[in-house]
């Protein structure tokens, strides 16, 4: 399996042990692709597949902080680096998401720590270019300090402020890296040699335990991998482990305690007291490390049958617990002494789609329906994954197939019901979540999907209620849990303080900010909380007490309320949408210097366009678009095309169409207040269904938004307008993916606006 990681540089920056570095680099670089592979280090070293770039000797920590503050930026020409060290990283495709695209720092949660700075451990970190501009501005001081803890608690504060630096979340930070041991946590790098079974492929094993060096034999964590695999009921990769042990230290107590447990089944093995120290040298108490393990070793099995089905139970249930990682390795397991296990053959299929390798996954679960046909589960995942293809046709068809064999699948109804509004028959899906919903009435996500056919369909103030179902789906559960004070359901707030926060994308928060003056109007005091790139742009917004970083300490408050519950709390219809627009007013110093940034005096139409969202968003497949298909309107004359792209997608710059001739200042953008003083000197912005669309609505500047064939539920079905601004024309696919067809109508629209310019 190849997982390409975007807009990425694998880097490590090496000056003792380079040699080791490199192994640890080819060993990232076998089932993961980056833009580039660079190793920084100052020893005449030649390897294919990795760019090695000599260096002055960094012999110091101190030295190796102030290289990454002040120098790394030279060497990485990537929207961002992966940040790796030898001594046992290693990068797990299974566990890479794009999610993390959206941070511009990420790295391990600090234990020691207890402050709301924890993110910041850099040893294995992913750092934005954009981090690695602003850190020259860090100085090392006088004391001594790591450059993660000036980064990620020092200066973090500077960083999120003056840079617009995003820091990622303390449950992103743990699924991309940890410091502790196997199975506490799932990460994207794995730190320790004790978690090598979950790297290594059955066939690999041997080799890798037979070639390591003698002081990593002798080692605690060593021991551990084969316990690991003892746990896991690999016997001969136990036993392999304890025979090397043993061959350097014939009288190591321990490993031939193991040894004759594998050899002689009815030699007991010790339990391990709760209290006592792990065996994995983590340094913690074993319940609070491997003793936290959901699955319990129990005595192997008469046959080896027996010891593989045990093997698909244990990786079943850490499936059902999201460690992805862990269940996929074991299921390889199985796979590899019985290659028509088609529970462990589907299962791993699932994980394959679960982390969007899509062709696997079809090809898995396709090979397991044609070995045990009649099993539901199967026809219903391989759905999920053609769906994930485009191919909704074929899902839709998998998932009666699903409903056939089993009439009270309420899963496949739901799926059912998704499939169906994806081609365009909103109304039929309706009547599907209602199934799911009559056979299961606290099914969080029917609920909620209910609500967005409702919205998309125009039935607003049904929708609103259904789309309060949405903080009991596992992506936003128990999210409001972190407030003491009650949410707000309505009721009387004259004189009280409201908290205000985002729960989404920058887009939701933008659309939904413009309840604030109706909650004035009842008197309240408002507090907003939201992410740093739209702070100053909130702080617009005459009435708002206070505006609040998401993640710094809050003012006190008595109710709090998810912007995106405000319309429920209103009872929102069509008529009762608040259009006070513009309800931001760019700052007029930042208009006047992005006036002259635009070019005023050019007579010329000056348009913006945005061609990519979030790469991490779940729709960017089908919302996200490239910049040379913007190509189309290359022959409308009388315009001036400006890139307001920011994020990844901006790198296609360097690929643009020269018929276009863009001109690029969105770099020089850093939060939206910026973008909305840039837009507002603009006669028309072009884009995609992204933060972009709402804020241009917000503030009055037209814009032309292009939808896809589904589109998401605010923009409803068969309109070119939109009730929640009267500034933007929708401009939808005619055809699933056919933006050609877009663009067509686009460039005649333009032509048309250019020429009534050219006229006056």
């Amino acid at each position: 399996m190849q997982k390409k990681i975007s807009h990425t540089t694998l880097c490590c920056i090496d000056c003792l042990n380079p040699e080791l570095a490199i192994k640890s680099m080819q060993r990232s670089m076998a089932h993961c692709s980056y833009d580039r592979v660079i190793l920084l280090t100052n020893r005449e070293i030649l390897c294919p597949g990795i760019d090695v770039v000599f260096i002055a000797a960094i012999n110091s920590r101190e030295a190796y902080s102030a290289f990454v503050l002040h120098q790394l930026w030279e060497h990485i020409q990537t929207d961002f680096v992966l940040l790796m060290q030898w001594d046992g990283f290693v990068v797990n495709p299974m566990a890479w998401s794009n999610e993390f695209l959206q941070y511009d720092y990420i790295g391990a949660v600090w234990g020691h720590h207890s402050d709301g700075f924890r993110v910041g451990n850099g040893g294995f970190s992913f750092r934005s270019k954009k981090l690695l501009m602003a850190t020259r501005n860090i100085s090392l001081g006088s004391q001594v300090q790591n450059e993660d803890e000036l980064i990620g608690r020092q200066y973090r504060p500077m960083l999120e402020t003056d840079f617009a630096i995003r820091f990622a979340p303390e449950n992103v930070a743990e699924r991309f890296s940890f410091e502790l041991t196997y199975p506490v946590k799932q990460p994207f790098g794995f730190h320790a040699l004790f978690n090598m079974w979950l790297i290594l492929t059955p066939a690999e094993v041997a080799p890798y335990i037979t070639q390591l060096p003698a002081n990593i034999v002798v080692s605690m964590q060593f021991l551990r991998l084969g316990v690991n695999y003892a746990d896991l009921r690999q016997f001969d990769f136990a036993s392999l482990i304890y025979r090397r042990i043993l061959a350097l230290d014939p009288n190591h107590v321990e490993a031939k305690r193991r040894l004759a447990a594998i050899e002689n089944p009815r030699v007991p093995q010790r339990p391990i007291s709760r209290n006592e120290a792990c065996p994995c040298n983590s340094g913690q108490r074993y319940k609070n490390c491997c003793g936290k393990d959901p699955v319990v070793p129990v005595a192997r099995g008469v046959t080896r049958g027996e010891d593989l089905q045990w093997m698909v139970s244990v990786a079943m249930r850490h499936h059902q617990i999201n460690h992805l990682v862990h269940a996929a390795a074991i299921y390889r397991y199985v796979l590899y002494e019985q290659p028509d296990n088609a529970i462990a053959m589907q299962y791993l299929g699932v994980i394959a789609y679960q982390n969007g390798v899509l062709d696997e996954a079809v090809t898995l679960i396709e090979r397991a329906i044609a070995i045990r046909p009649g099993i539901p589960d199967f026809y219903n995942n391989l759905g999920l994954a053609l769906a994930a293809l485009g191919k909704q046709e074929a899902a839709i068809t998998c998932y009666k197939t699903a409903l056939e064999i089993n009439p009270q699948y309420v899963d496949a109804y739901n799926n059912l019901g998704l499939g169906l509004e994806a081609i365009g028959y909103a109304a039929d899906a309706i009547a599907q979540y209602e199934r799911a919903i009559a056979l299961r009435p606290d099914f969080p996500a029917a609920h909620w999907n209910l609500s967005v056919s409702l919205l998309l369909t125009g039935q607003l103030q049904q929708g609103w209620v259904e789309y309060e179902w949405r903080l009991k789906a596992p992506e936003l559960a128990g999210r409001e849990k972190r407030f003491q004070q009650p949410m707000w359901q309505g009721e009387a707030v004259k004189d009280r303080v409201i908290l205000l926060h985002s729960e989404q994308g920058f887009g939701d928060a933008i659309q939904f900010i413009r309840y604030v003056p109706l909650l004035l109007a009842h008197g309240a005091r408002v507090v907003v909380e939201c992410g740093a790139p739209l702070a100053r742009l909130f702080q617009q917004i005459e009435g708002i007490s206070r505006v609040v970083v998401s993640g710094a300490p809050l003012p006190e408050f008595d109710v709090h309320c998810p912007m995106l519950s405000l319309p429920a709390r209103f009872n929102t219809s069509e008529l009762d949408i608040p259009r006070d627009i513009p309800y931001f007013a760019p700052n007029v110093a930042l208009q006047t210097t992005w006036k002259t940034k635009v070019n005023a005096t050019d007579s010329r139409l000056k348009i913006g366009l945005v061609w990519a969202g979030s790469p991490g968003h779940k729709n960017d497949a089908n919302r996200s678009i490239l910049l040379e298909q913007f190509s189309a309107l290359a022959s409308v004359s009388n315009c001036n095309f400006i890139s307001l792209q920011k994020g990844p997608s901006a790198s296609q710059l360097l690929q643009a169409p020269p018929s276009l001739a863009l001109s690029d200042i969105a770099a020089e953008v850093d939060d939206f207040a910026d973008m909305a003083a840039l837009i507002v000197n603009l006669d028309l912005v072009i884009c995609v269904d992204t933060s972009m669309a709402h804020l241009a609505g917000a503030i009055g500047v037209p814009a032309w938004v292009l939808l896809p064939y589904a589109p998401d539920w605010r923009w409803q079905l068969k309109r070119d307008d939109t009730p929640w601004y009267p500034s933007l024309r929708l401009f939808r696919q005619h055809r699933i993916g056919d933006w050609a067809d877009v663009f067509e109508r686009v460039r005649q629209a333009l032509q048309a606006m250019a020429d009534e310019k050219g006229l006056t």
